[in-house]
């Protein structure tokens, strides 16, 4: 047992003095700080008035937050969503030439949409347009040069000359009598 203190003896003893030469050195490396005289200085900071803290506790309850929101979704919603663009209706030109597939009143149906959808409102704005669907030397195209300027005075005076020239197509109806006569010709 003797033995084994001296071994462990040697074995701290050698540690020891390792420990010793790195500490020597550590102290013969180190350069020394100069001390450094710091001046005082007199700083006047301005008064700052405290606010009321806009940080709370999660358990604090906001007292300005209402249950319902103070704005509508649906109606941001749908003014961000773009609008559908509609087709804008042109109407066919129109000849006054008495074609069967040319009907005065639908042509006039279709130009006072087409005038809604591109807000057309003003009297002189329509006749001025109304001159651009007509035919190019069309009967309906003299006819529209050789009104006096009263028949265009506006919108509503010149729908009614514009009417008694031509005339709407009417569509025939059958007379009971042609009914009957159709019902028996056919044959079961």
């Amino acid at each position: 047992m003797p033995e084994q203190s001296s071994n462990n003896t040697s074995d701290i003893s050698s540690v020891s003095s390792l420990t010793n030469i790195e500490e020597d050195e550590c102290t013969s490396n180190t350069i020394p700080f100069p001390e450094l005289e710091i001046p005082e200085i007199n700083v006047q900071l301005p008064s700052f008035k405290s606010q009321p803290s806009l940080h709370r506790m999660k358990t604090d309850p906001f007292p300005f937050t209402s249950a319902t929101p103070d704005y509508n979704l649906a109606e941001f919603f749908a003014s961000a969503q773009p609008k559908p663009e509609m087709a804008v209706e042109t109407p066919h030109i129109f000849h006054g030439n008495g074609h069967p597939l040319e009907n005065p009143a639908n042509f006039l149906k279709s130009f006072k949409h087409a005038m809604r959808q591109q807000a057309i409102t003003t009297s002189s704005d329509k006749l001025d347009t109304f001159g651009d669907y007509l035919g190019t030397n069309s009967q309906a195209e003299r006819w529209f040069k050789a009104l006096p300027s009263t028949d265009k005075a506006d919108w509503a005076t010149f729908m009614a000359a514009f009417e008694t020239r031509w005339l709407p197509v009417v569509v025939a109806e059958k007379t009971k009598v042609e009914y009957e006569k159709e019902l028996l010709e056919h044959k079961l």
